[in-house]
This record gives C-alpha cells, sequence and structure tokens, in this order.
C-alpha cells in the first residue's frame, strides 16, 4: 500500500486501474504493438456508481496513470457492469513523452470478499479499453485490464469507516 506522502505525490503528478490480455494488433500505428504494464495506486474518490484511481505503471510503458470507471450500483457478490470510463497513463514512449489515453467501454466488478461485518473489502475489476492511441492521433487501438481493488474499513464509534483504498493489477494495450 502506497504511504500517505507518495499517494500524495503520484496525485499531483499524474497528468492523465489480475491479468493481462493479449489483444490482436491494431493499424493505428504503422507498426502496431503490445504494450502491457503493472499497475499499482490509490483510489482517490468513490461514488456509488463511480471509481477514480490513480497511481504508477510498470513494464512497457512506465509511468503514471489515472483512471475513471463508471459501473452500474454495486450489489455484493454479484457481478455488475462497467458501463464507461476514461484511462490516460503519462510515459516515454520511442523517445518521446507522451500520454497515452482510451475509454473504458465493458466489463464486470464484483467483490470478492469482506462481504459482512466491518471488514476489507475486496472487489475483482475487469474491463475492456478501446479508442487507445498517443496523445489523441488516430486512437483506434485497443487494450484490456484486470484489478483488485481494496478498501481499508474500521469500526469507529459504532460506524464503519472506509479510510483508504488501493488497487493492484494488470494492463494491456495494443495500439
Amino acid at each position: 500500500m502506497l504511504n500517505v506522502g507518495r499517494a500524495l505525490l503520484l496525485m499531483t503528478v499524474v497528468i492523465g486501474s489480475a491479468t493481462a490480455f493479449a489483444l490482436p494488433a491494431d493499424a493505428t500505428r504503422p507498426n502496431a504493438a503490445t504494450y502491457s504494464d503493472g499497475v499499482t495506486g490509490i483510489e482517490t474518490y468513490a461514488k456509488s456508481t463511480e471509481g477514480r484511481f490513480a497511481g504508477a505503471a510498470a513494464g512497457d510503458l512506465p509511468g503514471v496513470w489515472q483512471a475513471v470507471v463508471i459501473h452500474v450500483p454495486l450489489s455484493g457478490a454479484i457481478p455488475v457492469a462497467i458501463t464507461g470510463g476514461s484511462f490516460s497513463i503519462a510515459t516515454v514512449l520511442d523517445g518521446s513523452a507522451v500520454t497515452v489515453s482510451g475509454s473504458v467501454t465493458g466489463g464486470t466488478v464484483v467483490q470478492v470478499s469482506g462481504l459482512s461485518g466491518c471488514t476489507n473489502q475486496q472487489f475483482q475489476v475487469s474491463g475492456a479499453l478501446s479508442s487507445v492511441g498517443v496523445n489523441g492521433q488516430r486512437q483506434r487501438g485497443t487494450g484490456a485490464f484486470g484489478i483488485t481493488l481494496t478498501h481499508y474499513r474500521t469500526s469507529v464509534f459504532g460506524y464503519c469507516l472506509t479510510y483508504s483504498a488501493s488497487v493492484v493489477g494488470t494492463v494491456s494495450m495494443t495500439f
């Protein structure tokens, strides 16, 4: 888990959320390629139908990332549909500083632990990416992500309080 200082630093530098999936190449770039990263981070904002995340990526496209995942209201252990969102990674590609971005176009969120009592909750979040590309240029690439979201909770004066949330997982993009 990121410490608070590091998390705040990551949130201030973000400019641009399992298992990686290999996807067919798209003709967006002359030599379309697949890039895979491990991602870690925090949930910076949450409401019943939306989560916002930020963190660090390591792998083919190292850098900082942010994502918004919009979904149907959560329903315990029943998978709910991801209905939209966006993502971006500020990275270096082919020797240049770039932002790789796109849209979250589907997937599921399912709570896998912490279904009762005031205990930590874990969610498996997996989804599809579309319109992936560099700096807004011909964004026709695709991708997928899989993360585990953990809500850290404790009881305070009889109320269950979520005091932090972290994410860890992978993302794979072809563009």
